[in-house]
C-alpha cells in the first residue's frame, strides 16, 4: 500500500520537474540545436558515402592492375 502511495507520488514529483524544465526551456534555441544535430549528421553521411565510393573506385582499379599483370592461360 505504502509503496504505491510512495511510487505515485515520486511520479507526481519527476512530472512536475520534467514539466518545469520543458516550460522555462527556450523552444527556439533547442530546435535550431537540434536543427545543427541534424545537418551535421546529414554531412557526415554523405562523407562517408563518398569515402565509401572513393574506396571502391581505389579497389577496382587495383583489382584491374593485378589481373591485367596475370597472364590469361587460353584452353
Amino acid at each position: 500500500m505504502w509503496d504505491l502511495v510512495i511510487n505515485l507520488a515520486f511520479f507526481a514529483c519527476g512530472l512536475g520537474f520534467g514539466k518545469a524544465q520543458a516550460v522555462n526551456a527556450d523552444i527556439t534555441k533547442r530546435t535550431e540545436y537540434m536543427q545543427d544535430l541534424i545537418n551535421e549528421a546529414y554531412e557526415k553521411r554523405d562523407l562517408m558515402k563518398r569515402q565509401w565510393l572513393d574506396a571502391e573506385e581505389m579497389a577496382e582499379t587495383w583489382k584491374r592492375r593485378y589481373e591485367s599483370l596475370i597472364p590469361i592461360e587460353k584452353d
